[in-house]
């Protein structure tokens, strides 16, 4: 996801679908990671978008060709993060809660 030059801290994900639902320490895991991972996302996003800024402030009449690939790589994200949902929405999908 980060091709714009940007690389983050990787943490392990853990996903709900690879713990046992009963298990408190796991499902602690599971949330936290969840969230980072959703938090990552949003700062990742806001960084894009204060560059599409900078770039547009710096580039004046030529911002068109010269941050179309920041302003389209912004607009992938913003199809893809639409906003931080949390963790219990994933709880209550699974099917055997």
């Amino acid at each position: 996801m980060s091709d714009w030059g940007y690389k983050h801290k990787s943490y392990d994900v853990v996903s709900y679908d690879d713990i046992d639902i009963t298990d408190r320490a796991a499902l602690m895991k599971a949330r936290e990671s969840t969230l980072r991972e959703q938090w990552v996302k949003v700062a990742e996003q806001r960084l894009v978008r204060e560059e599409l800024s900078k770039c547009y402030r710096a580039e004046g009449v030529n911002h068109y060709k010269n941050c179309k690939h920041l302003a389209e790589f912004y607009l992938n994200m913003l199809k893809e993060n639409k906003h931080v949902t949390g963790y219990a929405f994933q709880e209550r999908a699974d099917p055997n809660a």
